[in-house]
């Protein structure tokens, strides 16, 4: 099966629970234990979490600390975005694909988008195109090895305006 990954540290509606992992850990503490998330919100915390040890300066150039995996199937074709905004901690955001945890390619990274001032939320977001249907992995890391907690990681899928498709036309009368 083929993943595509999406990095993100974010706060969340739904409660990901943090059940044990096959290498003993909580769910989530690394990609191949990676956690479901779900268009909306899902709520983590990272408290309880290590750093799993994946870094890729491709897309982002910071690499984080202590990290969260999600895996997320694409509900239909369009740009998602895909953030951490008001997440209690700094967090590095990036979108990943490839066949299996061990091959994965940045697709998009972020640090920072949802900063609207020195000191406040620095949180990450960012604009992605997914596939309906296809799987996604998504991964959040704290900026530093002291940005830890609670946040919501939030999936907004692409808006369908009438008349945007031809299968959709505006009718006038």
């Amino acid at each position: 099966m083929r993943f595509h990954s999406l990095l993100v540290f974010a706060a969340a509606t739904a409660t990901a629970a943090a059940a044990p992992n096959i290498n003993g850990g909580p769910s989530g503490d690394t990609c191949v234990d990676a956690l479901t998330a779900t268009t909306g919100g899902t709520a983590f915390d990272t408290s309880s979490l290590t750093d799993s040890g994946f870094h890729d300066g491709s897309c982002v150039s910071r690499d984080g600390f202590t990290d969260i995996w999600f895996t997320y199937t694409a509900v239909a074709s369009g740009d998602f975005t895909v953030d951490t905004c008001g997440a209690g901690f700094d967090t590095v955001l990036r979108v990943l694909e490839g066949p299996d945890c061990s091959t994965l390619t940045c697709l998009v990274g972020n640090d920072d988008a949802c900063a609207t001032s020195v000191g406040t939320n620095f949180a990450s977001s960012v604009d992605v195109p997914l596939i309906a249907g296809t799987t996604y992995l998504i991964h959040v890391e704290g900026w530093s090895p002291s940005e830890i907690g609670a946040g919501t990681l939030t999936i907004t899928e692409p808006s369908t305006a009438t008349g945007d498709t031809c299968a959709d036309p505006v009718v006038m009368d």
